[in-house]
């Protein structure tokens, strides 16, 4: 797996992914998490398996800690593996 702090390329995957695995209610408008990674406030990573996109996680960074603000996953081939992986790591 190759974890990678989201750029331009990433950035449509990125909001498709965001918007269909939290509702509405459940998230912040993406323009507003793009602002706050522009001002270094929060990082997004896209997580890659093989090439093909699997994972996001925005997190916050504080002076000693960081906050996972949220974490999508697909759960199809080939990031199967890579949720089971968390799955196992999360009991």
């Amino acid at each position: 797996m190759v974890l990678r702090e989201i750029s331009k390329i990433d950035v449509n995957y990125v909001k498709k992914l965001y918007k269909e695995a939290f509702p509405i209610r459940e998230r912040m408008p993406f323009s507003r998490l793009l602002k706050l990674q522009k001002n270094n406030i929060i990082k997004m990573f896209a997580a890659y398996e093989n090439g093909e996109p699997c994972a996001l996680a925005i997190t916050c960074t504080g002076s000693k800690s960081v906050l996972l603000m949220y974490w999508v996953q697909k759960l199809s081939p080939p990031c199967a593996r890579l949720s089971r992986a968390a799955i196992s790591c999360s009991k």
